[in-house]
């Protein structure tokens, strides 16, 4: 009975996961049996070659699982490993950010206090020098005004001399008229 070569080599692809070139190679060799009339040792031989080869597939498959299975758990596992580093980094940038913004602020609040002291001093000797200022301000128009009002007394008392006088040489003026 001939076979129907396209469904075996599609039988053997995907339901003993063989690739297209040995289940073509296989389904030709069962095929060129079946022509010459194949005998029941070669069948048996077929079989046999067949069971090899899938046991030699099988094998393969479960060394590329495995192999997948580790690179897979040594890739999780530097995942794990890489995520903790991060996250250490990160918690230790955080902390350093944190600590920079609190001594920022304590500098600040000191920067703060001491300019409130500084103008507070300022303002305290601003206060005294103008309080200096005004009282020898007012020394000083007070000696002025001292000073202008002897000037004046003794223009006054200069000028009534004067008067006194022309008064008298008046009188003497209208005596002799």
């Amino acid at each position: 009975m001939p076979i129907d070569t396209l469904k075996s080599k599609r039988r053997l692809v995907e339901e003993y996961g063989l690739d297209d070139r040995q289940a073509e190679g296989i389904v030709e060799l069962i095929a060129q049996s079946e022509e010459r009339g194949a005998t029941a040792s070669d069948i048996e031989l077929a079989k046999q070659e067949l069971s090899s080869q899938l046991e030699t597939l099988r094998q393969e498959m479960q060394g590329g699982d495995e192999a997948l299975r580790s690179e897979t758990e040594m890739l999780r596992q530097e995942m794990k490993a890489g995520d903790a580093s991060l996250r250490q980094a990160i918690q230790a940038a955080d902390e350093a950010l944190r600590a920079e913004i609190e001594l920022l602020r304590e500098e600040m609040q000191a920067g703060a206090k001491s300019l409130r002291q500084e103008m507070q001093a300022g303002a305290k000797s601003l206060r005294q020098e103008i309080q200096a200022v005004d009282k020898s301000l007012r020394q000083e128009i007070q000696a002025v005004d001292k000073s202008l009002r002897q000037e004046i007394q003794a223009v006054d008392k200069s000028l009534q001399g004067e008067i006194k006088g022309l008064r008298e040489e008046m009188k003497a003026l209208d005596l002799t008229l």
